[in-house]
């Protein structure tokens, strides 16, 4: 006997489609499969199997025009009962397999046994002819959807209310690191060159994406804000002061400092919530002795693997780094900041930080330990994207640590680190 497994629908936008099947439905991603143009990412919740299966076509920017999905069900034996099928007289495409890498370690409900996932029979996922006393099939596997006025109603509902769907605001926000900035000079908060070139590089893909910004938001930090310069370069936009700064005559939110508005990109908020912890601090908390500025690859090695102990003590209350706030104090700057975002805004907000606020936010949306978080810091990479799908309940992590606009081959030497 079959079993229906999932439906499929396209989401054209995967970020917002999450968030919507989250907060209507309480939908959580089972797993997802990933392939070069396309993902597969399906969805469901804690009552049963059956999954939402959302098909991501990355390079799509125009809505879709008609419905293209299909219903999917496990059989004991797909040859067999392809071959009941044909005997019928319905014409069931042949049996195809793929494999791809299955994402698992995002998966925060537990997967239900089943069929190896390398093997997938979609017989209703083509046009099928039918004998003629069976009636006109639906193209394409679909499902013919009750009317309105036939659909049935919650107990006690007498009026329309049960054909209503509450849709929620939803936003993404962009988090990105700074550019490269000057690793080993006396003022390590100046971007480099070459850090200049990647944020006018992202400012001119996201201009090419057609992205606009409702809110900038940004540290206190010159690499930072250097950052949003240059992405306004590449934009096409421009800043109406590129040197002013703290404080403004406007009143800010709590936590945060009113800059000059971005001429096409809404209000810029500068947060010192979003500024670096001081490695150099950490650093001197478990090793007081000065250390050799870092010119060769084990010096590098020696500096980064003090800087993870460091951090570690830190997050586990051990030292107390000179001028910083305790780990805590620094997470609530940085979640504040989410929370300014979610509770302010419905679009895109762009967020420009450095590696270890931006690690803490994903960390604290994904609940990670203090290890992961700290790995998660240790990867990220100058000008990187991250983004979260947003509501006024929540983030949602959607993608992370992302170089869209450097993935062309003359850009392969501008991927760095520091």
């Amino acid at each position: 006997m079959s079993k229906i497994i999932h439906s499929m629908i396209r989401a054209r936008d995967l970020g917002p489609s999450l968030t919507f099947c989250a907060d209507c439905f309480d939908l959580q991603l089972a797993h997802r499969l990933d392939f070069p143009g396309s993902s597969l990412v399906c969805l469901r919740n804690a009552e049963n199997d059956a999954k939402i299966e959302l098909t991501w076509d990355k390079d799509r920017t125009e809505p879709y025009t008609h419905a293209d999905g299909h219903v999917a069900v496990c059989v004991p034996d797909a040859a067999a009962d392809r071959a009941r099928l044909i005997g019928l007289g319905y014409q069931p495409l042949n049996i195809k397999q793929f494999k791809a890498r299955r994402r698992r370690a995002d998966c925060p409900l537990p997967l239900h046994p089943g069929p190896p996932m390398a093997t997938r029979w979609r017989c209703l996922n083509a046009t099928a002819t039918t004998k003629q006393s069976q009636g006109p099939a639906l193209p394409h596997g679909r499902i013919k959807q009750a009317s309105p006025k036939n659909r049935p109603r919650p107990p006690g509902d007498k009026g329309e209310s049960a054909n209503r769907v509450l849709i929620l605001p939803m936003g993404t926000l962009y988090l990105v690191r700074h550019g490269q900035a000057s690793f080993g000079a006396d003022d390590y908060d100046v971007l480099s060159p070459l850090g200049h070139q990647q944020s006018v590089r992202l400012g001119a893909y996201f201009r090419h994406k057609g992205i606009r910004f409702d809110a900038a938001l940004t540290g206190t930090l010159s690499r930072q804000r250097q950052t949003l310069a240059g992405i306004c370069e590449g934009m096409g936009v421009v800043p109406e002061s590129s040197s002013a700064g703290l404080p403004q005559s406007k009143p800010a939110p709590a936590g945060g400092s009113e800059a000059p508005a971005v001429t096409s990109m809404g209000a810029h908020l500068l947060w010192p919530g979003l500024n670096e912890y001081d490695s150099a601090a950490v650093i001197s908390a478990i090793h007081p002795h000065p250390l050799v500025k870092p010119d060769t690859p084990e010096l590098y090695q020696h500096h980064f693997r003090l800087l993870k102990d460091g951090l570690a003590q830190w997050m586990a209350g051990v030292v107390s780094p000179r001028g910083m706030p305790s780990y805590n104090g620094f997470v609530a700057g940085v979640t504040g900041a989410l929370e300014h975002v979610r509770t302010h805004y419905q679009g895109n907000v762009l967020l420009v930080s450095s590696g270890g606020p931006i690690a803490t936010a994903v960390g604290h949306v994904l609940a990670t330990s203090p290890e992961t978080t700290i790995e998660l810091n240790m990867r990220i990479r100058n000008s990187s994207v991250t983004e979260f799908a947003f509501s006024p309940k929540r983030h949602r992590l959607v993608t992370y640590n992302t170089l869209p606009h450097l993935d062309a081959p003359e850009h392969a030497d501008w991927v760095t680190y520091a």
